[in-house]
């Protein structure tokens, strides 16, 4: 235990009684003494020389403010000031200058005295410069925890008590809130609801072992009411002096979305948004539900849409088929895309009956679509197992075997109504009245008769006739319908009717024996027709036959842009065409049958 060291008043009394015996007991004590008088050291004792250095001599020629660091000196000059006017003691922690003008600091109490029978002041000291040193290694150490904390990219925070005591400028940039509003929130305010309750926990935990440190993936809300997610680790810390937990986050946001991303991808159709094979295999593979039915769908005529207007139109046709899917098995059962243009629908705990029921509202739903040139259908089977005995895989090989049954039961129907559709689409698109399209296969089946073609070649003629500028369906309709005279990549578009036409014909079996005619309908003789170029015989007869009627009716019936011809003066113009557009002997043939027909 040290000494305590004595009161003003009685140095006081020791001064008067014994200077000896006064300088004796202050050089006894572990603490500076000096006095003061008329801005000069009267006396000292050996600590007070000891921390600054100098001896008795030095001190007793220096101003007592020489010794105080100049940062200091007015406030030394005022406390003494106020201890001459009578108001009491003073204290202070101040900075000296030493000999060896090292930092020195010192905590400095002093009251006025007599000393000689003259005012002066008596001062007590301690040297305090270790405390203070390590008070500036604190502050800078704070300071540099700050900065540092201020330039990292993740969010960095210190929470005691329940109460956030420090954040740096990524967390305000993050939370969107201010620094003022973050700091006057509770901590379980940013985070997602479903986090509320953990992070309270958390809050009530005292800071011992039982804390649950580590490592935490959580969702935050902002300010603006965004979501984002967050990696946090939490730490125990001193933070001013008592226990707090430090937690450093970083925002994963978009690592998360990606992982949701790769996630969604791996069970989900990224076109139509239906689940895929993988996730239904999965589940069904899983599902013990009794009854168990599912709907096996095959999309009719995607190729063609492909082909004609391009994979996107495709992609919508899918995605409409999706819809109507998801629309009718409700909360019933999981819609999925198998592959392909084929679909799936698992019905858990549905009968036969149930199924049967969607699959007649799914056929009437697309019965009823108008937003594809040509009428979108499917082709559906089901199947229904009543017992675990029957394997998943005899489930769908059961739906799949129905499926293809109804698709061949219901084909012929179907090309039919598909061909009248391509048809009707036709006529819309291109604006060919019915007149035109019944002249056209009045003309070519009086050339085709004449010219005695097989039964097979009559049929070819007369649907070619009907369909062989299907492909303009695929030509936007900015251009069929423009009045004034063409761009040339404009006409370069149109040029591209015969070949998409083509492929539609290839499509369907009812269309794949005109498809050359299609693509050869606007072919010349010299071979300066498109889009290959052919020429003479290489060109197939049909389109020869064709070219020649389709011409000769366009000259005799009009056109807006070209007004009628009489039936002589097309007969002129086509044989002046003979051998350089038209064929030479089909354009004679044709010329005198119009003729007798005339006549």
């Amino acid at each position: 235990m040290g000494r305590s060291l004595p009161n003003n008043q009685t140095l006081n009394n020791m001064l008067q009684d014994n200077e000896n015996t006064f300088r004796v007991m202050t050089d006894s004590i572990p603490a500076c003494v000096f006095v003061v008088q008329g801005g000069r050291f009267r006396y000292v004792n050996n600590i007070f020389t000891d921390i600054t250095g100098y001896d008795f001599s030095e001190l007793t020629d220096m101003d007592f403010l020489d010794l105080v660091h100049p940062r200091f000196q007015a406030l030394v000059r005022n406390s003494i000031t106020k201890l001459f006017a009578g108001l009491g003691q003073t204290r202070h922690d101040i900075r000296i200058v030493p000999k060896d003008a090292t930092e020195c600091w010192i905590d400095i109490s002093a009251c006025v005295f007599q000393w000689n029978g003259q005012p002066a002041i008596l001062a007590t000291a301690s040297d305090i410069t270790r405390r203070m040193l390590l008070h500036d290694d604190l502050i800078q150490s704070e300071r540099n925890f700050r900065q540092l904390a201020d330039t990292a990219p993740g969010l960095i925070f210190v929470v005691s008590n329940s109460s956030l005591l420090y954040i740096n400028e990524a967390f305000v940039e993050q939370t969107g809130y201010s620094e003022q509003e973050c700091l006057e929130m509770e901590p379980w305010q940013f985070f997602h609801p479903e986090y509320h309750d953990m992070i309270r926990g958390m809050s009530a935990v005292s800071l011992q072992e039982t804390f649950p440190f580590g490592r935490y993936q959580t969702r935050m809300i902002r300010k603006n009411g965004e979501e984002a997610w967050a990696d946090f680790a939490l730490g125990k810390i001193t933070f001013n002096h008592g226990p707090a937990i430090l937690g450093v986050a970083m925002d994963i946001t978009q690592r998360r979305q990606a992982l949701d991303e790769i996630e969604y991808l791996s069970y989900h159709d990224k076109l139509t948004g239906l689940y895929n094979r993988a996730y239904l295999e999965d589940r069904a593979n899983r599902d013990h539900s009794l009854p168990l039915s599912i709907i096996i769908g095959d999309v009719n005529g995607l190729k063609m849409v492909n082909d004609a207007f391009g994979h996107q139109a495709g992609d919508e046709m899918l995605k409409q088929v999706a819809r109507i899917l998801t629309a009718n098995c409700g909360d019933q059962g999981i819609a999925a895309r198998w592959g392909g243009d084929e679909f799936i629908v698992m019905l858990p705990g549905n009968t036969r009956e149930t199924a049967r029921a969607i699959c007649n509202v799914i056929y009437e739903d697309c019965s009823q679509l108008r937003d594809f040139p040509i009428q979108m259908s499917i082709s559906l089977g089901t199947a229904t197992r009543y017992s675990l005995d029957k394997s998943i895989e005899q489930l769908f090989k059961e739906a799949e075997d129905l499926m293809y049954r109804h698709k061949l039961t219901e084909i012929r129907s179907m090309r039919s109504s598909f061909i009248n559709s391509l048809q009707e689409t036709l006529r819309v698109r291109s604006h060919e009245t019915l007149e035109h399209t019944e002249r056209l296969h009045d003309i070519v089946l009086m050339l085709g008769h004449s010219l005695s073609l097989p039964p097979e070649d009559i049929n070819n003629l007369t649907l070619l006739a009907a369909l062989h500028d299907i492909g303009k369906i695929a030509v936007p309709n900015s251009i069929l319908d423009k009045p004034d005279r063409l761009a040339a990549e404009e006409w370069e578009i149109i040029k591209k009717h015969p070949e998409i036409g083509y492929r539609i014909a290839l499509s369907d079996p009812e269309l794949a024996s005109i498809a050359e005619g299609i693509l050869n309908h606007h072919e010349r003789w010299d071979g300066r027709g498109y889009p290959l170029g052919t020429q003479g015989e290489e060109i197939p007869l049909i389109s020869r036959i064709l070219s020649l009627a389709d011409a000769y009716d366009v000259m005799t019936s009009g056109r807006p842009y070209r007004p009628s011809m009489t039936s002589e003066a097309a007969c002129d113009e086509i044989i002046a065409c003979a051998g350089s557009q038209f064929d030479p002997m089909l354009a004679h043939v044709f010329v005198r049958l119009i003729r007798m027909h005339a006549s």
